[in-house]
């Protein structure tokens, strides 16, 4: 994560693989993209991201202002599963596959 001079985001990017997912806050460098939050609307899409640990990710999340909608639990489709609301009212989900 790139912060700011006043320690906010500015910058954050995650990779797996070959993939590599870059993304950054409202008005982060000057932009003028304007969130969900600032719109006063439901994304209609939802962030599923598989990772090493759901648990960690969920905790993190909520630490940093995320609201919780799912706390973690195993599901019944075989994945640990969690989701939240982060501070832009992005909905974002993190699941890790269960071992079978």
């Amino acid at each position: 994560m790139v912060k700011s001079d006043d320690g906010k985001p500015q910058h954050v990017s995650m990779k797996k693989d070959d993939a590599l997912i870059m993304f950054c806050p409202e008005g982060a460098y000057g932009t003028t993209k304007k969130s969900p939050k600032t719109h006063g609307i439901e994304m209609p899409i939802n962030m599923y991201i598989y990772c090493q640990d759901a648990d960690k990710l969920y905790a993190q999340a909520i630490l940093n202002g995320a609201k919780s909608l799912i706390e973690p639990h195993d599901s019944f489709w075989g994945d640990r599963f969690c989701s939240v609301l982060c501070i832009d009212n992005y909905e974002w989900s993190f699941a890790t596959l269960l071992k079978k």
